[in-house]
């Protein structure tokens, strides 16, 4: 999964800057931010960041963010973007299924915009979102409907994936 996401880091950048891509934009930030309520002086976690524009709105929300995500391209560009305007953001490396770097119970809230469809166990990135919340922490998904999904100019078959990416 980390090879196929490498791959298509230049693709996904092309589509997005700070504000993410319309469908984010126009659809799905604004109740997405609406639900954490507000962010001002919480610990936030972005499982599965991709290169930057959710961490970078919750930190400019108030949250002080760690963002972890699988690809290497994603967090380059992320770090990069990170040291041209400093926000305060934490980027991690490593898989949002496994966040063993991260304490239990160290976030206040856990916010995921379009990620959880494309991670083949899904429910481990829940129970990793869980442990590292605190009492009273909240998990924020936001996810796409299947008839949505489009495979155009995407890599494909992902090597060893049961899911047809």
């Amino acid at each position: 999964m980390r090879a196929n996401w490498n791959r298509n880091a230049d693709r996904w950048t092309a589509t997005c800057d700070d504000d993410g891509d319309s469908n984010r934009r126009y659809q799905s930030d604004p109740p997405m931010l609406a639900l954490p309520g507000d962010l001002r002086g919480l610990d936030v976690l972005d499982p599965g960041c991709r290169d930057r524009c959710l961490c970078r709105k919750l930190a400019r929300a108030g949250a002080r963010i760690t963002g972890v995500d699988l690809s290497e391209r994603f967090l380059r560009r992320a770090t990069r973007r990170e040291g041209e305007e400093r926000l305060g953001i934490r980027y991690v490396a490593g898989s949002a299924t496994r966040m063993h770097s991260l304490a239990s119970e160290s976030f206040d809230r856990a916010v995921s915009n379009h990620v959880l469809m494309d991670i083949i166990d899904y429910a481990a990135v829940l129970r990793e979102g869980f442990r590292v919340l605190g009492p009273g922490g909240s998990f924020v998904a936001v996810v796409s409907h299947p008839c949505f999904a489009s495979g155009d100019g995407w890599v494909t078959s992902a090597h060893g994936s049961p899911r047809p990416e």
